[in-house]
């Protein structure tokens, strides 16, 4: 009996499905038996490793980690790691899961800094049935550009004083790299600052004078500074925003109607001499006008309530002087249902 049951179970090695019946037989010749359908499981566990194209471990805050992550069809027990080449530099246990997660940093088991390099994701595990299967990902850990940022968060150079007439902006490379920078609004190009310059490692710096390529100056709003550094490790993209405006404005709601409170909170880009006057204007009324409360810090803050008429656009105006004597005025539209 045992030499025929393996027997059907070597054949079943060779099919994905086989019956089985087995039949017993007691003293007096009665004899019982019982069909069932033998199924082997030889298909390994399809597992999806994730990893980012790049991250930048530098500690300016951006992409300074990896998020990797695995899923697999069934659960799995094994081992999610990142390889350099044939070396192991950072493994975690997976034990009966069928998902997972981790976070990578950039450092190897002993919490030591690696080099920048093109690495590997490797997720690898078998099934309940012993059944193996590895995959990978590639990531790219890549400190070449970091430290992007602008002096200030905003600037006014369109009344002319000399209060906030430019802004400043820096980042540093740790190797030679080309790098093209540019400003946009939205997705259009308003002032290129470099395309394609080399340029060797250390800080670098350039001012912005709030102006277009052909001298003008922009409107009010809020701009995109887009670094890219190209290097033999990869390609590094860093963004940093910046308002260019008299006041940064915030709306309560940006659609309203009758009845509703909306409440206005503003900071002065430049220092002024007074609390500004705010207009609230909707479709088919007067204006209201009134004077903000200060807050502190350049903070200021004022409600209207939404009075009945017809739906349209709303505007918010925000008017006031300087600590020069120059008139600093901005406006932002409300919808009114």
């Amino acid at each position: 009996m045992k030499a025929r049951l393996k027997a059907l179970l070597t054949a079943a090695a060779a099919l994905s499905a086989l019956p089985l019946m087995p039949v017993a037989a007691d003293a007096a010749g009665n004899r019982v038996s019982r069909t069932w359908t033998v199924r082997v499981d030889r298909t390994p566990p399809r597992i999806l490793p994730v990893a980012p194209a790049t991250f930048s471990p530098n500690g300016d805050g951006v992409a300074d980690s990896a998020h990797l992550a695995w899923s697999a069809v069934e659960p799995i027990t094994g081992s999610a790691a990142v390889v350099h080449g044939s070396k192991v530099v950072r493994a975690w246990a997976i034990s009966a899961k069928a998902a997972g997660a981790v976070t990578w940093t950039g450092t190897d088991a002993a919490g030591r800094r690696v080099a920048d390099g093109t690495y590997t994701f490797r997720v690898s595990g078998r099934d309940a049935a012993g059944n193996p299967a590895t995959k990978t990902a590639p990531l790219i850990l890549d400190r070449t550009l970091g430290g992007l940022r602008w002096s200030v968060p905003a600037f006014y150079p369109n009344d002319g004083d000399a209060l906030a007439p430019s802004a400043k902006l820096a980042f540093s490379t740790t190797r030679t790299a080309v790098v093209t920078a540019g400003i946009y609004s939205g997705t259009t190009l308003v002032r290129s600052i470099w395309t394609n310059r080399r340029i060797g490692a250390g800080a670098h710096a350039w001012t912005w004078n709030g102006r277009h390529q052909n001298g003008t100056f922009v409107g009010p709003g809020t701009y995109t500074l887009r670094v890219i550094a190209r290097s033999g490790i990869g390609t590094t993209v860093l963004t940093r925003d910046i308002l260019v405006d008299a006041y940064a404005v915030s709306l309560s709601a940006a659609s309203v109607k009758a009845g509703q409170t909306l409440t206005i909170t503003m900071t002065s880009t430049e220092p002024l001499a007074a609390a500004p006057t705010v207009t609230f204007k909707q479709p088919g009324r007067a204006a209201v006008k009134r004077t903000a409360t200060a807050l502190g810090g350049g903070r200021y803050r004022v409600a209207f309530v939404v009075g009945k008429g017809s739906a349209g656009t709303a505007v918010v105006t925000i008017s006031g002087r300087d600590s020069r004597g120059g008139t600093n005025t901005t406006s932002r539209p409300v919808a009114v249902r």
